[in-house]
């Protein structure tokens, strides 16, 4: 909501998670997602690939034919092995400890009330 993201590309995104086995789904009143396994025990490399596939692929380049010579398998193929090392190295609770010392804004952690 803080981000303006539409719904359904959080549905989306949560099934996507869902079907890695990182969120845990629950219907009905007081339903919602939670982390199927511990914030420590998940990686942002995980949460990255479950939703938009290997790092890998992500940023590969294809040759250009108009340009003789050109390698993007020569640079990329490193930048995405330090890059997935890096995601791999990061974890859900250290991102939340990083965001806390950063001080950036939590989203409502109850539910809303809602009277008739």
């Amino acid at each position: 909501e803080r981000q303006a993201i539409p719904a359904r590309y959080l549905e989306q995104i949560f099934r996507r998670l869902r079907q890695a086995g990182l969120v845990a789904s629950k219907r009905g009143p007081g339903g919602g997602y939670t982390l199927a396994r511990e914030a420590s025990d998940v990686t942002l490399r995980e949460v990255l690939e479950a939703v938009e596939g290997p790092v890998a692929d992500s940023l590969a380049m294809e040759p250009a034919p108009d340009l003789p010579g050109f390698r993007p398998d020569f640079l990329w193929e490193q930048l995405a092995e330090r890059f997935s090392d890096a995601l791999e190295a990061t974890t859900v609770a250290t991102l939340c400890l990083d965001a806390e010392q950063a001080s950036v804004p939590r989203a409502e952690t109850e539910a809303p009330m809602y009277f008739i």
